[in-house]
């Protein structure tokens, strides 16, 4: 089917799905459609792309890490307002980055501790931020969710604290 989006993205959504119907397991171009169809709010299509580079992914062939893809997952599962499904996602890719993305361990484990905070989960939340500083006692973003799960916890005094070290 052709895709339903216009504007300036159409070429580029009429050329990856040509692609993917060469080549149906191309991780990048399933990755790229995806942005594209979360970027117009088609999320079930986002979500099935998304799906599929997950199940075809081979991360030494795509140079697309696991956690990368299920970072992916989780945002559009945001999107949806299916938070359990987020945090199960931010979760899974959270576990992957410690072995296989290092490098954006820290953006990753700020993702899914932020979900935890919007499922309510303060105590998930609390322990992902505080892993976080232990990594890196200078990461800001980590001191500020600290803080907002504090106040929320009833710990206004300890969040201004936190706060005056950013």
């Amino acid at each position: 089917a052709p895709p339903q989006n216009g504007g300036a993205a159409a070429p580029a959504m009429t050329l990856l799905t040509e692609q993917l119907a060469t080549t149906p397991d191309h991780v990048p171009a399933l990755v790229q459609r995806a942005r594209l169809h979360r970027r117009d709010r088609e999320l079930g299509p986002a979500l099935a792309d998304i799906n599929h580079a997950l199940r075809a992914n081979k991360p030494k062939k795509s140079g697309i890490q696991q956690s990368t893809l299920y970072w992916w997952k989780a945002w559009i599962y945001y999107d949806l307002r299916e938070f359990g499904n987020e945090v199960d996602a931010f979760r899974q890719a959270y576990e992957l980055a410690q072995k296989d993305d290092r490098e954006n361990l820290q953006q990753i484990a700020f993702d899914y501790a932020s979900s935890l905070y919007r499922a309510n989960d303060m105590k998930g939340a609390e322990a992902v931020y505080r892993g976080m500083l232990k990594a890196d006692e200078s990461d800001t973003g980590a001191l500020a969710g600290l803080a907002r799960v504090r106040i929320w916890c009833g710990e206004p005094r300890e969040a201004v604290e936190m706060l005056t070290k950013c």
